[in-house]
């Protein structure tokens, strides 16, 4: 019996934009839990419901990128809707950002361009999956 391969047959090829967006999604998802169990150790004034949230969407985001760099369908479609989902949901909160937190307007927008650059790189790969 021969070992199999580490490389799956279903996984993306090594150029491929979701490849990156894959990468890029689980980068936010590191940062995300990140910033979340810093919150939780520190003891910040943020409501407990927003540092159980933000570690559950760091978590579900780190999930579907891995399963879609799997060559998931399932995986990629629900990193695709979770991504564009929160960068239109940050696109409309960044000023709400910008003021609680005393950026420019473009450090707000920030987030919502990184998951809508995450988004247009699963996007452009529909036909891998």
């Amino acid at each position: 019996m021969t070992k199999p391969d580490s490389t799956s047959e279903n996984s993306l090829s090594g150029g491929s934009a979701a490849r990156y967006g894959c990468y890029l999604g689980m980068a936010i998802a590191a940062v995300l839990v990140g910033a979340s169990l810093y919150m939780f150790a520190v003891g910040t004034d943020e409501p407990y419901v927003f540092k159980v949230a933000l570690l559950l969407t760091g978590v579900v985001e780190a999930t579907v990128c891995f399963y879609a760099l799997r060559g998931s369908r399932v995986g990629w479609s629900f990193a695709l809707a979770l991504n564009g989902t929160l960068s239109g949901a940050l696109f409309f909160g960044s000023p709400k950002v910008r003021d609680a937190v005393g950026v420019d307007l473009s450090l707000g927008l920030l987030p919502c361009l990184l998951f809508l650059v995450t988004t247009i790189l699963l996007a452009l790969s529909s036909r891998e999956y």
